[in-house]
């Protein structure tokens, strides 16, 4: 006898859940941000130093050339797509989707290692090293409890951070 997939879906996404299991899984992303920055921007930066050291040159941000100049209503769907629909669209992909196929066949550790790595690669080299460790924050959260939403709440508020800091600068 199959099952329906579709419940378990909406579990991981936290659809299935209530409106407070929702509002605990966004807090639980949400501590876990500011448990991690400290740590995650500091990597960062000591990458960003390596990277100038090794390559003598000042890392290109893409996002940097897209947010200069806007303001007002033009910073919104800047904001909307870095904030929200891009990290859904990441992790129900990553985490919701590798990182689950390849732990059945991987196991947990390499699962993690390879979505990471995985996820790290695409976001360009510059950016490998700094990205592999939020990957694997995030990857953790989702081992550890199962939803989606841990991990998609860790993602939108490190770009929306990312985005705000960049466009302050």
């Amino acid at each position: 006898v199959q099952t329906c997939a579709l419940p378990i879906w909406l579990a991981q996404l936290g659809l299935g859940l209530g409106r407070s299991a929702r509002r605990s899984s966004l807090v639980t992303g949400l501590l876990v941000v500011l448990l991690a920055a400290p740590l995650l921007m500091g990597f960062n930066a000591l990458w960003g130093a390596g990277w100038v050291f090794v390559t003598g040159e000042l890392p290109v941000q893409d996002v940097a050339a897209l947010i200069d100049g806007a303001n007002g209503l033009e910073f919104l769907p800047i904001l909307l797509l870095a904030g929200i629909v891009i990290p859904f669209v990441e992790e129900l992909f990553f985490r919701g989707v590798l990182l689950g196929f390849l732990e059945v066949r991987l196991g947990t550790v390499r699962a993690l290692l390879v979505s990471s790595l995985v996820f790290a690669a695409l976001h360009g080299l510059y950016a490998s090293g700094p990205i592999f460790a939020l990957a694997i924050v995030m990857g953790l959260t989702m081992v550890r409890t199962r939803n989606l939403m841990v991990p998609f709440a860790i993602h939108a508020l490190n770009n929306l951070i990312q985005v705000l800091l960049l466009a302050l600068s």
